[in-house]
């Protein structure tokens, strides 16, 4: 059962739950039809050019934004963009206390759309709780590794001195790499 399969996870009950997707996943949920609170909410990350998920327009209030899932400060013209970290900060700030679901999905559901529900946690929890923002993230996708310049952006521009950029690399550290890219390869060969 999908729902089995996508964690969800809300800081309180105040704030919509969040589930971290690729893009197949979030299809999929954009498109059923399963019970419990809807998905209202949705940040859709892609490639440039790439389309938008199928149930894109079904959600009441969604941003996509486009760059390529690059990590090395010489990509960073390719890479996340201050303005688009900046676009996800006001998006979480907006839907704050709505409720209902907010879907984050990037091509694979791992790096770039947990840097960004990352920072949506650590925007919605304040500044002193970046470890609860990336145990919340990690909750929400056990495979996250969130895009490094996504998360060095959000750090500066949440003004947390480099307190949610070393959070996520203690996480990172712990992390089992084998186990994760062998889920990985499961979840690619189911198609998800």
């Amino acid at each position: 059962m999908l729902n089995e399969e996508m964690p969800t996870i809300s800081s309180t009950t105040l704030e919509p739950e969040v589930i971290i997707a690729s893009r197949r996943q979030a299809e999929r949920l954009l498109m059923s039809e399963s019970p419990g609170l809807p998905i209202c909410h949705m940040i859709s990350i892609g490639a440039p050019g790439d389309p938008v998920p199928e149930g894109f327009d079904l959600c009441a209030t969604a941003i996509r934004l486009e760059f390529f899932d690059v990590s090395q400060d010489t990509d960073f013209e390719y890479g996340p963009q201050a303005w688009q970290v900046e676009r996800v900060i006001d998006f979480a700030h907006t839907i704050q206390g709505q409720g209902g679901k907010l879907l984050v999905h990037c091509e694979a559901g791992i790096s770039r759309s947990s840097a960004a529900a990352l920072t949506v946690f650590a925007t919605w929890l304040g500044v002193g709780k970046e470890q609860e923002a990336v145990d919340k993230t990690y909750a929400a996708q056990p495979q996250a590794w969130p895009n490094s310049l996504f998360v060095e952006l959000a750090d500066d521009l949440l003004g947390r001195d480099g307190t949610l950029v070393a959070a996520v690399n203690r996480a990172i550290e712990k992390l089992d790499v084998e186990e994760l890219l062998r889920r990985y390869a499961q979840r690619m060969n189911r198609g998800e």
